[in-house]
């Protein structure tokens, strides 16, 4: 999870930062492609931001393993009891494929928060999750006041017909 904010705050500072301090200008003369400029942006967040992921966990895998093992063994018992209950194989075979599916299942994500952080001039993640929320909230707008009318019995006539009864009129589970 920590993986996947980091790469969507990647994504929304690493064209906005280059227009806002200029150091556009420098990339552009280079003789690289602008293709190849964004393709290496949207590299840091598809690929190498799970191989960190990756990394982190097989050696915090490993540093809990062992100190399991540690522990184990100051109590007595065999650590090989530990080592045989646990299929390490298994684990990290799951895990990089894990992450390449959820990288390329979030890819387009990547994509048009690079592509909202090329054109906003501030706050390219407010930019970015606008039409979205713009798009949710109307589909969920009352919800609220469902629940709680569906949760505890008799709501709408102690609660909602004292207080604040014509305000929640428009609302169409009520």
């Amino acid at each position: 999870m920590t993986g996947i904010i980091v790469a969507l705050f990647y994504a929304s500072a690493a064209l906005h930062a280059e227009r806002r301090d200029r150091s556009l200008l420098f990339w552009k003369s280079l003789p690289v492609s602008d293709r190849t400029a964004v393709l290496a942006k949207a590299a840091v967040p598809i690929l190498v931001t799970p191989v960190v992921i990756l990394g982190l966990v097989v050696a915090a895998q490993v540093l809990l393993l062992l100190w399991s093992s540690l522990i184990v063994a100051a109590n007595g018992l065999s650590p090989t009891l530990l080592w045989n209950q646990i299929d390490l194989t298994v684990m990290w075979v799951v895990l990089p494929y894990g992450l390449v599916v959820n990288s390329l299942w979030q890819a387009p994500r990547y994509a048009w928060i690079l592509l909202v952080s090329a054109w906003a001039r501030r706050v390219p993640i407010l930019w970015a999750l606008a039409p979205f929320v713009i798009l949710i909230t109307p589909a969920t707008r009352g919800t609220t006041a469902c629940r709680m009318r569906s949760a505890v019995p008799g709501f709408r006539r102690r609660k909602l017909r004292r207080r604040h009864a014509e305000s929640l009129r428009p609302l169409a589970c009520l």
